[in-house]
C-alpha cells in the first residue's frame, strides 16, 4: 500500500479471529502527522484507547469499524487536535471524523476533538431492530468538540 493508505496502528482481525483477541491497551501515546489515520480497530474487541494525543492526523484519529465487536472497546481521555482531510482525497467525498465509531463502544468519555475539518465525533452503529428494548440512546459523558465542521453526529438507524 501507499504511505497514505495505512493508519499508524491497525488491529485487524478477520473471520474466525474476530472478537478473540487478548486484551490490549493503547495508552499515553502521541500520534503526529499520521497520513492515513492514527488508530484503526477492525474486527477488534477488548481494547482500551486511553489518554492519547493525536495532532494533525489525516482522515481519522480513532476509527472503530463495523466488523468490531459492539460494547467491548473503551475510548477515554483522548485529545484529537486538527483532524484533516487528506490532500489526495480529491476525487470523492469520504466522510471522516476525529472519532469515527461504526459500532457501539463500551465507553466513550472524556475525549476532545478540536479543529477537525470534518466531524468531531461520528457514531453510526450497525442497523438494529426497532423494538422498545432498543429505543433509548446511551448518554455519552463529557466528550467535547470545538472548532469542528460538525461537532457530534449520532445516526441511530433501525430496520
Amino acid at each position: 500500500k501507499h504511505y497514505f493508505q495505512s493508519p499508524a496502528v491497525t488491529f485487524l482481525f478477520l473471520e474466525r479471529s474476530i472478537g478473540k483477541n487478548f486484551p490490549s491497551k493503547i495508552q499515553r501515546c502521541v500520534f503526529s502527522n499520521s497520513q492515513a489515520g492514527a488508530i484503526e480497530l477492525r474486527g477488534a474487541s477488548d481494547i482500551e484507547v486511553l489518554d492519547n494525543t493525536f495532532h494533525k492526523t489525516y482522515r481519522t484519529a480513532v476509527w472503530v469499524t463495523k466488523e468490531s465487536v459492539p460494547n467491548s472497546i473503551t475510548i477515554r481521555g483522548n485529545a484529537a487536535l486538527e483532524t484533516l482531510r487528506h490532500p489526495r482525497d480529491t476525487g470523492f467525498f469520504r466522510p471522516f471524523a476525529a472519532f469515527l465509531l461504526e459500532v457501539e463502544v463500551k465507553e466513550l468519555a472524556g475525549n476532545i476533538a478540536a479543529g477537525s475539518t470534518g466531524s468531531g465525533f461520528v457514531i453510526r452503529p450497525v442497523v438494529g431492530s426497532c423494538d422498545a428494548t432498543n429505543s433509548t440512546l446511551r448518554a455519552e459523558e463529557l466528550n467535547e468538540a470545538t472548532g469542528c465542521v460538525t461537532g457530534f453526529f449520532y445516526l441511530r438507524a433501525c430496520e
